[in-house]
């Protein structure tokens, strides 16, 4: 097991936004990017260790076969999103849905929470401490709500825990699904890089971080830590991660623990084989939805392009994570930051939103980064993804239980209402019309702008709604 400590000197951590493939860096951390060069800076093993954990997230976002349902679901969600907007740029009730198209907005809405959202795991499960065991495990099967006509229903499953804490004799209930998962493989992943430098990583929540890898201990009692992030890897390149998880661990209990790696990666590359035509129409599927060589659908194209290339990765190589860990702990310390950064620039980066210090309204205070390969034409580039960004932010603002709101009758905190640029855009509208962007930025849409010099908002804005003749909006 990779050993850690109680304390951090870290107040703030990074994050990553799965819907919008962003790693947001806190102040503290922002001297991990140049940002005059867009090059990242390792040297410091600790805080080179929480930039990695959120950049793989990233890349369970582009080589797991849950990550690309997740992807494809927005975009298939955008889709019908679209369908609700007036030429005016905001969706409206004359412009509803009808009951197929919603059933399926419901139903893919349904599937993305429970399959994206951290689960309700509060009290002591929320605490910073190691000592807890899984003392029992059991599934759950949740239905998704609006089956489509002439479907039969579809479930979802979840890991019921039954957790001890310390000294307490109470049983307390956690719940494991894919988000616990997917931080738990980036914990035990972060943790292992660290400490090859004979350096320990704090310990952090139980839930989400510890609960697969306790998890796993309760099924295969002398698993060992490699092994529990090869079974989590595996677990998400099925359609219902916490299933795959569940059938995995009973797979591979009585195989011979020299053997587990090899016998869970010859697995995982046999289903992704078999499971290839699926993923290709997903990834085309989605490509379809953007027929025309613009900024944005170029942006979608670049993202299923790296995916596609993962995946194939991904089959060569199931466990590349594990491979990647078991190189860099045989390289000398003095080059390792360098090699970390290469291997992330070879595998692809997202975009990353590195803070400030000081007031939040201070126009450009931020900066969206991007590290890697952006092409001949950088500003496009830059520009589609933003565009995309922005289209996406929209969509989910408008998502409720049982299909899409109204615009006027969006229901978000005002955190979430404000434009995901707010801190970084340096464009006249936030100079002038500061209000709006914080508040309303689809507002934009209904100020008439030439679209060769719109905001970012606004571009995004205009991609979903319907055509309209007048070129200036």
């Amino acid at each position: 097991m990779f050993p850690f400590f109680n304390n951090s000197t870290f107040v703030m951590n990074p994050s990553y936004v799965a819907d919008f493939m962003l790693i947001k860096l806190p102040p503290e951390l922002a001297s991990l990017i140049s940002q005059e060069h867009a090059d990242l800076r390792l040297d410091n093993p600790t805080e080179a260790s929480l930039l990695l954990h959120e950049w793989i997230h990233y890349m369970q976002n582009i080589s797991t076969i849950s990550g690309i349902y997740a992807f494809a679901s927005m975009i298939h969600l955008w889709a019908h999103f679209r369908s609700t907007i007036d030429t005016s740029g905001e969706s409206v009730a004359s412009q509803k849905l009808n009951d197929n198209a919603n059933n399926a907005v419901m139903r893919t809405h349904s599937y993305r929470a429970t399959a994206r959202q951290q689960r309700v795991n509060g009290g002591p499960l929320s605490e910073e401490r190691a000592d807890f065991s899984v003392v029992s495990a059991t599934t759950r099967e949740t239905p998704l709500a609006a089956c489509l006509p002439g479907e039969d229903e579809e479930k979802a499953t979840l890991v019921e825990c039954g957790i001890q804490v310390g000294s307490s004799e109470e049983i307390v209930v956690a719940e494991v699904g894919t988000l616990e998962i997917m931080e738990g493989l980036a914990w035990m992943i972060e943790s292992r890089y660290l400490y090859t430098y004979k350096q320990f990583s704090k310990i952090p929540k139980i839930a989400p971080y510890q609960l697969l890898l306790k998890l796993c201990r309760r099924i295969v009692p002398d698993i060992n830590d490699n092994d529990a992030i090869a079974c989590g890897i595996a677990a998400l390149q099925d359609r219902d991660p916490p299933a795959g998880l569940w059938r995995i661990l009973h797979g591979v209990k009585a195989v011979n623990s020299a053997s587990r790696r090899s016998t869970v990666a010859h697995l995982t590359s046999h289903h992704l084989t078999q499971s290839w035509n699926l993923i290709e129409t997903l990834l085309r599927q989605t490509d379809d939805h953007f027929p025309n060589d613009e900024a944005m659908g170029n942006a979608v194209k670049h993202i299923t392009s790296l995916m596609r290339s993962s995946m194939v990765r991904r089959r060569d190589n199931p466990l590349f994570e594990l491979d990647t860990l078991d190189r860099l702990e045989q390289i000398n310390e003095t080059t390792r930051a360098t090699a970390l950064r290469d291997i992330i620039r070879e595998l692809s980066c997202c975009r990353i939103l590195s803070t400030a210090g000081g007031k939040p309204d201070t126009i450009g205070r931020d900066q969206i980064l991007s590290y890697g390969h952006r092409g001949t034409n950088a500003e496009e580039f830059d520009f589609g993804h933003q565009k995309l960004h922005a289209a996406l932010h929209f969509t989910s603002l408008h998502l409720k239980d049982d299909g899409f709101s109204e615009t006027s009758s969006v229901d978000v905190s005002d955190k979430r209402r404000e434009c995901p640029f707010y801190t970084a855009c340096t464009h006249e509208l936030r100079h002038h019309m500061p209000n709006l962007c914080a508040h309303h930025p689809w507002e934009s849409i209904k100020i008439k702008t030439d679209p060769r010099v719109a905001c970012w908002y606004r571009a995004g804005v205009r991609a979903t709604r319907p055509p309209h003749d007048d070129p200036m909006t």
